[in-house]
């Protein structure tokens, strides 16, 4: 079983680890889960046409629904009760890194873009609610990323670990969110997280038969 504690737990264990670090003290004090926060899953569904999502609570109950199509420019983000088009992900061509605007009801609230950074991936937007980043954490195992505004956390995203056939192939994650009104957001953010770990399976592919030509 996924321990859903430990997904909103780890960017608070990884902040203790840098203050020892840096401050050589330790912040002996218990790191305990608010319970303010709500869990989400967030599951890939196979499509030869394009890479779509579904948002479900905890219950299996579909919250949203995420659609695009090849070759995976746009993403379109649904209210699962309503069908309707309430955010949408387009990617901007003629970047190196990848640069994605971002569109509320209709509206463009910023455009996030990758960043060049040694340790770990990540992402960066100035928006209508403040500066957003999306950040990889040093983790032992799988992909793990936390969410801030303006320096504040509103969530996690964390890869499933479960060893099971969706798990493995395709990218299925666990959300913390510290607050239902960035529940969007945090989906959107999680589409992110799911094209990087693509590219970086195509990296790895390539790096792997370099290795076997040589």
């Amino acid at each position: 079983r996924y321990k859903f504690s430990a997904t909103y737990m780890l960017p608070v264990l990884v902040q203790k680890i840098s203050q020892f670090r840096d401050k050589k003290s330790a912040d002996l004090t218990p790191i305990l889960l608010d319970k303010d926060v709500q869990i989400y899953m967030f599951d890939e569904e196979f499509r030869w046409t394009g890479q779509d999502f579904y948002l479900c609570d905890p219950q299996g109950n579909q919250e949203m629904r995420i659609v695009s199509q090849i070759p995976y420019k746009t993403f379109n983000i649904y209210d699962a009760e309503s069908e309707e088009n309430i955010f949408t992900l387009t990617k901007r061509i003629f970047h190196i890194l990848p640069h994605y605007d971002m569109y509320a009801n209709g509206q463009k609230i910023g455009r996030i873009k990758k960043t060049l950074c040694l340790h770990h991936d990540y992402f960066v937007a100035d928006t209508i609610y403040g500066k957003l980043e999306l950040k990889k954490m040093n983790a032992m195992f799988g992909a793990n990323y936390q969410v801030m505004i303006d320096g504040a956390p509103i969530g996690t995203i964390a890869e499933k670990m479960n060893l099971n056939i969706a798990n493995v192939l395709f990218d299925n994650y666990v959300l913390t969110v510290n607050d239902p009104k960035y529940l969007v957001l945090m989906a959107a953010m999680s589409v992110m997280a799911a094209r990087e770990s693509r590219r970086d399976q195509v990296r790895d592919t390539h790096t792997m038969s370099d290795m076997i030509g040589d």
